[in-house]
């Protein structure tokens, strides 16, 4: 939840990465307009989004996959945490201890997310919703039924939430405060190794995206 600053101008970013995309003007209106009421309550979790949706587009241009593009990347990333601005302040700025209800009602943006986004960008929607599915504690428990137009596309989707969650995880992990977490400071070493650990079922790729210099581990 609590972002460290990295040294990154992520309002040039977006601007960047809108151009990089070829995004239209009204849908750059539209990711600007969620990304700054994001911003207004909690804005290192823009910030953060901003950093997520070019470490995703990147991955979705490197990973190789047959029917994996960047620009729905890039959507997903921007606006994968939407949904936390309707999660209590306190709880995003919190450094210390997290109770079982309070992990609850974090856990509870992806829904919150979904909903947003639902009526305006359904694949979006569908992607952002399970990018917590690949963790040790993966949710939300059930999905939202897909409309009979995304069906066939349902095993992209599922690809997009996997490489999304690697962009997430690897912002959060070189970002947060992992004290948290871990007890202490991690080195970079030590990130990229947990990293890995915890990424196993996507070595390969991984380490194809470190030759890249993608992912560093540096920050």
């Amino acid at each position: 939840m609590y972002f460290e600053e990295i040294g990154v101008d992520e309002e040039k970013l977006l601007q960047e990465l809108f151009d990089r995309y070829d995004i239209a003007k009204h849908h750059r209106r539209f990711i600007e307009s969620r990304l700054d009421s994001l911003g207004r309550w909690h804005y290192p979790t823009k910030l953060h989004s901003i950093r997520v949706s070019d470490y995703a587009a990147r991955i979705g241009e490197h990973c190789e996959i047959p029917g994996i593009e960047p620009k729905p990347l890039f959507w997903a990333g921007s606006l994968h945490d939407i949904g936390k601005e309707r999660v209590r302040l306190e709880l995003l700025e919190r450094k210390d201890f997290f109770s079982a209800a309070d992990y609850e009602e974090i856990k509870a943006h992806v829904e919150h997310t979904y909903w947003i986004l639902k009526d305006m960008h359904h694949m979006t929607a569908h992607i952002d919703i399970g990018h917590h599915l690949h963790g040790r504690d993966p949710y939300p428990k059930q999905l939202p039924q897909l409309p009979d137009y995304l069906i066939p596309k349902k095993g992209l989707i599922d690809i997009y939430r996997r490489l999304l969650a690697l962009a997430d995880y690897y912002d959060t992990l070189l970002t947060r405060n992992d004290r948290l977490k871990f007890g202490k400071t991690l080195s970079p070493q030590e990130k990229r190794e947990q990293f890995l650990r915890d990424n196993v079922d996507q070595l390969e790729l991984v380490l194809k995206l470190e030759e890249k210099k993608v992912l560093t581990f540096q920050a």
